[in-house]
């Protein structure tokens, strides 16, 4: 569900209550904070996700998902309503993981509500690198779609929790990206001329 315009606070909490009691479903909803381009045509989104069609199927025909659609239309506003069938094997390689999971970059630990992600590069002082970043966006991502996972705790192995940048990997990329760039700015560092100031 997509919402022209974000409903009332204290009102949604009666919505999401009765959103929670339908069958074999997980509910999740947001406000909408941005879009690529311009401002975003909807304010706030709502959905349910099944593990499979069957589980939707059932759950449509129910009295809680009735009594949801129901009471969207008490509240008022204007929103949209639409169905979707996702590859959902991806995720479901994803959640298969234990609740603790090794990498060489991170470790990644669940025992709800926390979840703690360690970045696992003491040797470099935990220096971030291209591959700490993909796996450190996919724990966070495993973990805001994880209802049971109230807060998460970032910390570092060893003795530096991290230092930034890995210059020695991220500046070798960098530097065959932007060797155009670094050309343009060293050719008008030569014509550039200091300014006159005033005494």
């Amino acid at each position: 569900m997509l919402y022209e315009q974000e409903p009332d606070a204290e009102r949604y909490v009666e919505h999401v209550e009765l959103c929670r009691k339908v069958p074999g479903g997980t509910f999740r909803h947001g406000r909408v904070f941005g879009a690529p381009m311009g401002d975003p045509p909807y304010r706030y989104y709502a959905e349910w996700e099944w593990p499979d069609m069957e589980s939707f199927k059932s759950a449509a025909r129910s009295d809680e998902f009735m009594a949801t659609g129901k009471d969207a239309m008490e509240m008022g506003g204007k929103f949209s309503v639409m169905f979707a069938e996702v590859d959902l094997s991806r995720r479901i390689r994803v959640r298969a993981r234990p609740t603790s999971s090794a990498s060489r970059s991170i470790l990644y630990e669940k025992a709800p509500p926390r979840a703690t992600i360690t970045l696992n590069r003491p040797e470099v002082l935990n220096a971030f690198d291209f591959r700490m970043l993909r796996e450190l966006a996919r724990a966070c991502e495993d973990a805001s779609w994880d209802d049971d996972i109230r807060a998460v705790v970032v910390t570092g192995a060893g003795r530096a929790f991290c230092v930034g940048a890995d210059l020695e990997v991220v500046g070798r990329r960098l530097s065959r990206q932007s060797e155009g760039v670094l050309e343009v700015v060293r050719r008008v560092q030569g014509r550039a001329r200091p300014a006159a100031r005033d005494r």
